[in-house]
């Protein structure tokens, strides 16, 4: 649990400077050409799925903060790191909840988009390239 809780902190703070390029940016012009031929409910289905993880990217370590802010500080590696306890003051009992259940959803959202990138690596689409930040 210890590794569990220093990786969701880990990826919330790797979050933060990856919304600010999403949301400073625009999709490349060759971006659009990808869905070219495509069906609208493939292009529905593929904003869902970013969305989706998206969202897991953001309320899985905001509610995983929020209860280590109940408890015993947040811990990151081999340390943890103290915070202000407030316990009592934060909904812990309903963030565990949150955070299983989205838990549960994201199994099947990350496989989705696996398989979507793989779908359109065999349809020829330079996806991989495209996303790659080294090129």
């Amino acid at each position: 649990m210890f590794r569990h809780k220093s990786l969701g902190l880990l990826a919330g703070l790797v979050m933060v400077p990856r919304l600010a390029i999403k949301l400073g940016s625009t999709a490349p012009s060759h971006a659009a050409s990808m869905f070219t031929g495509t069906a609208t409910l493939e292009q529905l289905l593929a904003k869902a799925s970013h969305y989706g993880l998206y969202a897991f990217g953001i309320i899985m370590p905001a509610t995983g903060v929020v209860m280590g802010l109940n408890g015993a500080g947040l811990p990151f590696f081999n340390t943890t790191l103290k915070v202000p306890t407030l316990k009592g003051k934060l909904p812990a009992k309903e963030m565990f909840w949150v955070h299983k259940n989205f838990g549960y959803y994201a199994k099947f959202i990350l496989p989705l988009h696996v398989g979507a990138a793989g779908a359109h690596y065999a349809r020829g689409h330079a996806i991989f390239q495209r996303i790659n930040p080294f090129r």
